[in-house]
């Protein structure tokens, strides 16, 4: 798959993005401005992320404007567009699980458990994403976890700060005795 990189200020992607696709950057704004910051996510009302048209950076203003250029890059880089995808980015214990905040894992091997507000503990578990939030707690088989994740919409609202969190801090593991 090639990939591509795309270099922009943030203000003049901003006003790209009014130019080509102002309903996209409407929706942005109004969603924002519900938004309710909780530890390193920033939740958005589901309802009104799901008024945001679903289309990529590409299409909405990429492929437009003339104030910017795509340039191909070969930097092993990953969207990030599932849980097996943040799993993958690592970093990963022993037994290749990737652990995220107060967590104690037995015996389990190759999951993705993230604990915000309380300990998650798991036994004997194996390719599993686990993630706990203050008003829900998602357990999936990592391989198939995105195919259901749209009947799970609260879990939708963490994905904006979801990329900026993962990118800016892998120090959210904690070891427990």
């Amino acid at each position: 798959m090639e990939q591509r990189h795309v270099h922009v200020r943030a203000s003049v992607f901003q006003k790209e993005l009014g130019r080509h696709r102002p309903d996209i950057l409407s929706a942005c704004r109004v969603a924002l401005s519900q938004d309710e910051a909780d530890g390193h996510f920033l939740h958005i009302p589901a309802e009104q992320f799901a008024l945001c048209a679903d289309e990529s950076v590409d299409y909405a203003v990429m492929e437009h404007t003339a104030a910017g250029l795509v340039v191909p890059l070969d930097a092993g880089w990953n969207d990030l567009g599932s849980w097996a995808a943040i799993w993958d980015v690592g970093p990963h214990d022993a037994n290749k699980n990737r652990l995220e905040g107060d967590v104690m894992a037995i015996d389990s091997y190759k999951c993705l458990v993230q604990s915000h507000h309380r300990l998650v503990a798991t036994v004997g578990l194996q390719d599993l994403i686990v993630i706990e939030t203050k008003d829900a707690v998602l357990v999936a088989n990592k391989h198939d976890s995105q195919r259901h994740l749209s009947r799970c919409l609260s879990f939708w609202s963490i994905f904006p700060r979801l990329y900026q969190w993962v990118a800016d801090d892998r120090s959210h593991q904690s070891a427990r005795p």
